[in-house]
């Protein structure tokens, strides 16, 4: 055999040449539509089983508090009346009693009654009218939004279920 690579006892022959051992690798590309079709039917069974719905729960909580903290700066700047309005399935966003807009979240984002907030409302200066906490559930943990006495601070923090509401 011509060209061919003698190791020991075994026999390499060179790319192209026919001989008792022939390697072969896949190529890039090969491994690349592999991996896609992998990535994808991942996605698919993500999706499927709603393992996503937490992350879209926590995005939303995420926006409320958002939402919160951007009408708290509003109300401060603008010397005006600003309240965040928990109703039902979402929530509105209210500046000098005129609904600016209203947000709907997803199934897995639930207000529990535990909660003694219904609103967040911010006076001119950014006080609030009440402190308290709103209480959310996402899956099996428990979340609340906290809004300060006097400085009007909104803070977002797990629950511990262990000590209770």
């Amino acid at each position: 055999m011509r060209g061919a690579l003698k190791i020991g006892k075994r026999t390499f022959s060179k790319k192209g040449d026919p001989g008792p051992l022939h390697l072969s690798a896949y190529s890039l590309m090969e491994l690349v539509v592999v991996l896609g079709i992998i990535c994808l039917l991942l996605g698919m069974a993500l999706f499927r089983f709603g393992l996503l719905g937490d992350y879209e729960a926590k995005r939303d909580l995420d926006r409320l508090v958002a939402d919160a903290q951007t009408l708290r700066r509003y109300a401060i700047e603008n010397r005006q009346e600003t309240a965040l309005v928990w109703e039902g399935e979402g929530y509105r966003l209210d500046i000098d009693g005129k609904t600016l807009k209203k947000e709907e979240v997803s199934s897995g984002l639930v207000y529990l009654d535990q909660s003694n907030l219904s609103q967040l409302h911010f006076s001119p200066s950014g006080k609030p009218s009440q402190a308290g906490r709103m209480v959310f559930s996402i899956g099996k943990t428990k979340k609340e939004v906290v809004l300060r006495p006097v400085s009007g601070r909104i803070l977002l923090r797990e629950v511990d279920n262990e000590k209770g509401l």
